[in-house]
């Protein structure tokens, strides 16, 4: 590639790229923010968190709630053109646009912060003790405010009114919601576990077909070595 290596940290145009390039012999670089070492490391670990969500969450919903508001805000095509959210098209146009963008925004957010992106994953975390609940209660104001300000921006970009919400359709009553959101929620976490146990079970078996293929070899080695060796003769 024709490209440099990058500076340390961000570099200021009143100083050559060239004393600001780490030298070839520096292997690991340090590009971090040096005011965050000024602060106590709990205090630090709190801030890169609700940093990485917000802006994790600004970038998540603002590709998704981008796309579904265009999609819902359509014009129809045709005369006896059918409503856009019983389109199969439509729908699948908008749950790719909010997979593909929590798939890539979690891939590079989830060593940050967590990527989570959701006060409900968020509090179910908190629930297992897989985060803290000081954490947790930063991370969901900051997931709050980034949803916030993506909607803004979304509809600052957009013309129309931003036609984004969750509702029950097809004459569904809200008793019938809940318990269709709980019994597939709980399906799909049941689902996440059978899968967990299977990987866990196949990683198992790998390892002890590698722990057998090394010792096979090691005793394959050890064998040769004992009849290589030269033969002392004492006179």
């Amino acid at each position: 590639m024709n490209i440099d290596r990058p500076t340390r940290g961000i570099r200021v145009p009143w100083k050559s790229r060239r004393h600001q390039r780490p030298h070839h012999s520096e292997r690991l670089v340090e590009r971090r923010l040096q005011i965050l070492n000024k602060l106590p490391p709990s205090v630090k670990g709190h801030t890169v968190a609700c940093i990485g969500e917000f802006v994790g969450t600004i970038m998540f919903l603002l590709f998704a709630l981008g796309g579904t508001n265009v999609v819902n805000t359509a014009p129809s095509e045709g005369a006896n053109a059918t409503d856009l959210s019983a389109n199969p098209s439509k729908i699948m146009y908008i749950a790719l646009v909010f997979g593909i963008s929590l798939m890539v925004n979690a891939w590079v957010f989830f060593r940050i912060s967590g990527g989570l992106f959701n006060p409900a994953v968020t509090l179910g975390m908190m629930v297992v003790g897989a985060t803290g609940y000081s954490r947790g209660l930063l991370i969901i104001v900051s997931q709050v405010l980034g949803g916030i300000a993506a909607s803004g921006v979304v509809s600052a970009m957009m013309p129309n009114v931003l036609s984004v919400r969750t509702e029950l359709g097809g004459g569904t009553t809200v008793v019938q919601g809940l318990f269709i959101e709980v019994g597939s929620r709980s399906l799909k976490a049941k689902l996440e576990a059978n899968t967990n146990t299977l990987l866990d079970v196949f990683d198992c078996r790998v390892g002890v077909h590698n722990l057998h293929a090394r010792y096979r070899k090691a005793r394959r080695y050890l064998h040769r070595a004992h009849w290589d060796r030269p033969i002392a003769i004492r006179s």
